[in-house]
């Protein structure tokens, strides 16, 4: 998991292309949201860096022998640990006042 500095860089990288949510809402539905939306974004680099802040033990170089499925897995994975619903609702509710 991110520390808080990590967590709100994560939000900087693609807090505009997460939608609202319900705390109960299906994070593979959510991630799939997510990823849709920075693939079809005018910064679709935001993925892979995304990637890279969530696990730093990677770099650009191991993402790309991985298969387009192991990929999507660590970015579902990362967005679920991270728990990025509690995430998004503490930054939209306490740091956008």
């Amino acid at each position: 998991m991110l520390s808080i500095k990590g967590a709100l860089e994560l939000y900087r990288l693609i807090g505009e292309f997460i939608p609202e949510a319900e705390t109960s809402s299906d994070y593979l539905d959510y991630s799939g949201i997510i990823i849709h939306n920075i693939r079809v974004s005018e910064t679709p680099e935001r993925f892979g860096e995304a990637l890279l802040l969530m696990y730093p033990d990677e770099n650009v170089q191991t993402l790309s022998e991985k298969e387009t499925t192991e990929i999507i897995e660590l970015f579902i994975r990362g967005i679920v640990e991270n728990e990025i619903i509690s995430l998004v609702e503490f930054y939209r509710q306490w740091l956008m006042k």
